[in-house]
């Protein structure tokens, strides 16, 4: 007998992705100036894996497994993350000796999913005298260090300036969104197992998740005219979801975080 077997399944993605977006439009003219600008930019990273480890009975072994080792250790982890930044800019400026009309719209998105799925699993050890010193069989989801698990940052900024003799017009809009998600099953499972262990049987899983997210949107819109009439109008809007564990807001897609005995009988000398 072998004093330990190992089945471990490491996953430790990462994705820096950084996306930027400026525009300008400027118009000059004797009668009339007009200058429109827009700018836009998004991030979309999303992983989608299976993390597996895995002892158990081949469906066309007919013997039963046997394992022969004072510590068995199946373990299966997952410490992915994602850091994501967008911004967009846009610039306009006109001038116009009698009508000066100008605009400018700024959009940044940032979509961000962790969709990882860890499972590790013990099944069909069910023949013959079954003896172990300890048993450990678990699944975890974890930060990378003290980093978050998604952090995300989604900026917008447009400004809007016009100058005329006559009539001035300056319109500006700015938005940011960002959607940071979560999902992927954290499973650790015993099914269809018979042993008896000196030591402690341990069946864990867990998920260690953190997601940070900063959205900002600036916008100016200024107009200059040397008679009565002239305008400028400036709007900005932002927003930011976190999910974990659901897909959507009304939670009718949740990722489970679960450890499972299934048809087993155990006898553990220790804790179990």
């Amino acid at each position: 007998m072998c004093s330990s077997d190992l089945v471990k399944a490491t996953q430790g993605a990462q994705i820096d992705a950084y996306v930027d977006s400026f525009s300008a439009a400027l118009g000059f003219a004797n009668q009339v100036g007009i200058a429109l600008a827009g700018s836009g930019s998004e991030a979309s990273n999303r992983t989608l894996q299976t993390i597996l480890a895995t002892v158990e009975r081949a469906a066309t072994r007919p013997d039963p497994l046997q394992l022969a080792a004072n510590a068995v250790t199946v373990q299966a982890n997952d410490t992915s993350r994602i850091h994501s930044t967008a911004w967009g800019a846009a610039l306009g400026a006109s001038f116009g000796g009698s009508v000066s009309g100008n605009g400018a719209i700024g959009v940044a998105l940032a979509r961000n999913t962790l969709n990882n799925s860890v499972q590790s699993r013990l099944k069909g050890l069910t023949g013959g005298n079954q003896a172990l010193g300890s048993l450990s069989v678990a699944a975890s989801k974890q930060r990378a260090g003290d980093e978050p698990s998604i952090q995300a940052t989604s900026a917008a900024v447009s400004l809007a300036i016009g100058f005329s003799g006559g009539t001035g017009i300056s319109l500006s809009g700015g938005g940011a969104d960002a959607l940071n998600t979560v999902l992927g099953d954290v499973l650790s499972t015993l099914d269809s197992v018979a042993l008896t262990t000196t030591g402690a049987i341990g069946i864990t899983a867990s998920s260690d998740q953190q997601l940070k997210a900063g959205v900002g949107a600036g916008v100016g819109s200024g107009s200059g005219s040397f008679s009565p009439s002239g305008g400028s109008v400036a709007v900005g809007a932002v927003k930011t979801r976190n999910l974990i564990g659901v897909e959507a807001l009304d939670g009718a897609s949740k990722a489970q975080v679960r450890s499972a005995v299934i048809n087993s009988k155990l006898s553990s000398g220790a804790d179990l």
